[in-house]
């Protein structure tokens, strides 16, 4: 019997696979993320929330010059590009977090499978 590894199970596409491939004798293995609905929405906050910051900031410019002022930044651009700089630089440091734990799940279950293959 063939075995076959699906990634995106859950999806559209895969989901149709797997009862494809199952109904066509195959040895299916089934993988997806656990809540993939939940981390599209945890990105559209994210984006949506620092769009808005943006947007506010624009129309309330005084803030950025209020705020320099108190801490003694000469140029509140440069406050502003910091802001933005730091917000980015902690999403792409949570995100690669993520991808490392996914990287991780993803090896564990190819040696698993390599297990399971060698013992049968």
């Amino acid at each position: 019997m063939t075995k076959v590894l699906v990634t995106g199970a859950t999806g559209f596409i895969g989901k149709n696979l797997v009862e494809n491939l199952s109904s066509n004798g195959y040895e299916v293995y089934a993988m997806a993320l656990a809540n993939e609905k939940s981390n599209i929405e945890h990105y559209a906050i994210y984006w949506t929330f620092f769009t808005l910051i943006l947007v506010f900031l624009c129309i309330f410019p005084e803030l950025i010059e209020f705020s320099s002022n108190i801490l003694g930044v000469k140029v509140p651009l440069h406050l502003l590009l910091l802001g933005i700089s730091l917000l980015l630089i902690v999403k792409l440091f949570n995100d690669t977090i993520r991808l490392s734990e996914l990287e991780r799940k993803i090896e564990s279950i190819v040696q698993e499978i390599a297990i399971h293959n060698k013992d049968s």
